[in-house]
């Protein structure tokens, strides 16, 4: 590459034009102990703007070299007539060669490529060229993510939400997904759970007739999410509990009532009785567990005790 080395000024450099950017890093703390202990290992990469300059790579260390007092220092300045897409190939390998990029990175690596390269097998062999991703799917999913709200893309770099909840995410309004990327993260739910609320909370909302931001910033979850009396763990359990009593109030009526009466019999340890799925069917089981002869009469004299049971009766006969 034909660079020319030259010291400049952090006056000459228009750091708002972040075309090139791709780092979501901010925090500069390490640069600048570095920086102020062994100077710039690898300059910073700039293009010549009519009489100023425009960064490629490099925006974290002249931060770093503004904060330690250093107005001026020596950078790599491309030629002026260098194309858009060397530069962004530049920007993308430098930032890759610090560190793997993260999927936010990459998204803005991918958004960047896809404004320059209209031609699908073009743009797939650079993404691959430059380690970003050899699976289009997956690219078309990628370049989703950084134009989704600064909630949901946060979320995903601390690893909070999955690259596929965030795409679900982001077909909601901004309101409605910053609440549920709120909801997800001070639970500290995984993927499972949060799918299991997220379709609970569509039911509910569809039933209710109502949005689902009024059902997050409603006085019911609003009072369990900022309880002082629950942890975390605690929270989440009441949260899943009210959400799933709001969607089948039938079927968690029939279960509480249901876990109440076989509590009520005190039946044996070796005897489980379970009931169809969702009470849904006539069928229920029975599990027996014995080691002899004289502790499976004991199950049968527990089991006696379970079929002469009126309360049991009269729930089946329901």
């Amino acid at each position: 590459m034909n660079y020319s080395f030259h010291s400049v000024s952090s006056a000459q450099i228009n750091l708002h034009n972040e075309t090139y950017r791709i780092t979501t890093r901010t925090d500069t703390t390490d640069l600048v102990r570095s920086i102020r202990s062994t100077g710039m290992i690898n300059p910073p990469i700039l293009i010549d703007n009519s009489g100023g300059f425009i960064v490629v790579s490099g925006f974290r260390r002249i931060t770093s070299c503004q904060k330690i007092g250093r107005p001026e220092f020596e950078a790599k300045i491309l030629p002026s007539d260098t194309e858009t897409l060397t530069c962004a190939k530049l920007a993308i390998a430098d930032n890759a060669s610090q560190r793997p990029l993260n999927l936010i990175e990459m998204s803005r690596a991918l958004n960047l490529l896809s404004h320059l390269l209209t031609d699908r097998v073009e743009f797939e062999k650079t993404a691959s060229d430059l380690a970003l991703s050899d699976s289009f799917s997956l690219i078309q999913k990628i370049l989703k993510l950084c134009h989704l709200p600064e909630p949901i893309q946060s979320g995903v770099l601390t690893g909070d939400i999955a690259l596929t909840m965030a795409l679900e995410l982001g077909e909601f309004d901004a309101a409605t997904a910053t609440a549920l990327v709120t909801i997800f993260r001070e639970l500290r739910l995984g993927l499972n759970r949060q799918r299991e609320v997220l379709t609970l909370l569509t039911e509910i909302a569809h039933r209710r007739n109502c949005s689902i931001l009024d059902l997050t910033e409603g006085r019911d979850i609003k009072g369990i999410l900022n309880s002082q009396e629950f942890n975390t763990a605690r929270k989440s359990h009441r949260i899943q509990s009210y959400l799933r009593r709001q969607r089948y109030p039938h079927i968690v009526e029939k279960t509480e009532k249901f876990k109440k009466i076989i509590n009520g019999v005190d039946l044996d340890t070796g005897i489980q009785l379970h009931p169809p799925k969702n009470f849904e069917g006539t069928a229920y089981t029975v599990t027996l567990s014995f080691r002899h002869l004289a502790e499976l009469d004991e199950r049968r004299r527990h089991l006696d005790k379970l079929i002469l049971d009126p309360d049991l009766k009269q729930f089946l006969d329901s």
